[in-house]
């Protein structure tokens, strides 16, 4: 889809109106009533056309078009990628149903060159539903984004013992103090009415432990101290010097959904990095002695 004089909004929106698209010196750009930008490319005096660069009375390379496009609701903490939270908010709910229009409002970014910046060009309603004209299919690369930036738990940290205290270079037990398995029905967040199921395994963790030692991954979440768990079912480390650390686990995700009528399409693996880090004391075992 990208670099063609065509280009769907990667969100999947349904836009209303013909805004032009100003503040570039490339190209002379609109979004028309489908969702689909327009770079002079349709037009005589356009990239291919007639009389256009690259057209058979003008031969040579024709201007330059979008690299890539955004949408995201108007809120206040939504923005251009790549931290864009796409979140939801009542300003963009419910402002286009007081101007008397149908949908959400939206904002659509440029992006004109590969890891160039993105350029804010246009504020509107749009993503109402129109039998005749169908949302874009939702994209493994949307869902992922959706799940991390909400659908999924916290990648929380669980210590033993739950103190947080422990001995230096002894085995102190982690675990992922989270869910590890995802399955709901969720609705579509661009405004079409459609409903989504999500089904979602946590396949990956990775273990910052904070003493500037290297990661760990493991395929399992670890488990609390209990006599019944198996050893190697044990997350464990040893901190080599006594301190206090923040211990942090990003969780890795992957699975499948399905919107109807569309099919089921595979995605992952997202990770979650938000969530709840352990604090941990190490003590030197004199340090205990001396306590008591």
């Amino acid at each position: 889809m990208r670099s063609a004089c065509t280009l769907v909004l990667t969100l999947g929106i349904v836009l209303l109106g013909v805004p032009a698209l100003t503040g570039t010196a490339y190209a002379n750009c609109t979004i028309d009533d489908k969702g689909h930008y327009h770079c002079d490319g349709e037009t005589p005096g356009g990239p291919g056309g007639p009389g256009g660069p690259g057209g058979p009375d003008n031969p040579g390379p024709p201007q330059k078009q979008p690299y890539d496009t955004y949408a995201t609701p108007a809120c206040m903490v939504n923005g251009p990628p790549p931290n864009d939270p796409n979140a939801m908010c009542m300003n963009a709910a419910q402002a286009c149903k007081t101007r008397g229009e149908k949908g959400i409002m939206m904002r659509y970014y440029v992006q004109w060159e590969k890891d160039g910046p993105w350029e804010l060009v246009r504020t509107g309603c749009s993503g109402a539903t129109d039998p005749n004209q169908p949302p874009p299919p939702v994209t493994p690369q949307q869902v992922e984004r959706w799940l991390i930036n909400g659908w999924l738990p916290g990648a929380n940290v669980g210590v033993s013992p739950g103190n947080g205290h422990t001995l230096l270079n002894f085995p102190t037990i982690f675990y992922a103090n989270q869910a590890i398995h995802y399955d709901a029905d969720r609705s579509v967040p661009d405004g079409s009415g459609r409903t989504i199921h999500v089904h979602a395994d946590a396949t990956g963790f990775v273990w910052r432990w904070g003493d500037s030692s290297a990661v760990t991954h493991t395929d399992k979440p670890g488990q609390r101290y209990a006599d019944s768990v198996p050893e190697d079912e044990y997350v464990t480390h040893r901190f080599e010097k006594p301190g206090q650390y923040l211990v942090h686990v990003d969780v890795q995700w992957t699975g499948w959904f399905e919107v109807p009528g569309e099919g089921r399409q595979n995605f992952g693996p997202a990770t979650v990095t938000r969530g709840r880090s352990a604090p941990v004391t190490v003590l030197e075992k004199q340090d205990v002695l001396s306590s008591d």
